[in-house]
């Protein structure tokens, strides 16, 4: 992954022009930042379509101008749209043929859902993508005010800890056994900022956001003292 990015500064320097990556994922994103700081000498930048997008590309610009990102957004529409997953909506989009890279976060809505995707693919998916799952869809081009304008969806839970492990703290967000949060540990389910750990007595700071493959994310969104019986009062979003 890196090698790739570093073959997309390398472009940038070259022609003295803006390059853009295809999307990283949190954990990928995470890495090249944090190697990119260290040896580049270009001017760059990260960004996802909207507002704490998880999967982002990067762009590099000589000029220190920021570039057209080439990014777009496609609504969808249809009978039961919220009933659909990101699965779902993934399985179709690779299905024609797309890689996983040329395409962002995948965010649902009331009644529609939201693709973001590389510009120059944009056009293909909103002709050739008929169905999601078992159910027909329209698609449209819009505009990423749309979909900057959705609420973020969590459920924001107020409990105690014993401590801010990781095994506690997933057992408190997730309402599992403290024994199956570290089976789920791990099992390589579980990321930290999106890198992957498989240790169950590391501990989570406030901010961080970890993330269950197939349970979603927790977001470890304050902590607010402790109890009289010495417990750590926390407040945890789920996403």
């Amino acid at each position: 992954m890196l090698s790739r990015v570093y073959d997309t500064v390398q472009g940038a320097e070259k022609n003295h022009s803006a390059k853009t990556t295809q999307f990283l994922n949190g954990h990928e994103l995470s890495l090249a930042q944090r190697a990119l700081a260290k040896s580049c000498c270009v001017c760059f930048s990260a960004y996802g379509g909207f507002d704490d997008a998880e999967r982002q590309v990067i762009a590099f610009y000589p000029d220190g101008v920021p570039p057209d990102w080439h990014l777009s957004v496609i609504k969808t529409s249809g009978r039961d749209i919220e009933a659909l997953s990101h699965r779902d909506y993934l399985g179709g989009i690779l299905a024609l043929g797309i890689k996983r890279d040329a395409v962002g976060d995948i965010v649902i809505g009331e009644g529609c859902g939201f693709i973001i995707c590389k510009t120059e693919i944009a056009e293909y998916i909103v002709s050739e993508l008929k169905r999601i799952g078992n159910q027909p869809v329209s698609l449209s081009l819009c505009g990423f005010s749309e979909i900057n304008r959705l609420p973020k969806k969590f459920r924001e839970i107020r409990t105690t800890l014993s401590s801010l492990r990781l095994d506690a703290f997933l057992g408190a967000g997730l309402g599992v056994s403290r024994s199956d949060a570290a089976a789920l540990v791990k099992s390589g389910r579980v990321s930290v900022d999106w890198a992957p750990s498989d240790s169950v007595s590391r501990t989570v700071a406030e901010g961080q956001t970890v993330s269950v493959k197939g349970h979603g994310r927790l977001e470890l969104f304050g902590i607010k003292g402790e109890t009289k019986k010495g417990r750590l009062a926390v407040v945890i979003r789920r996403y």
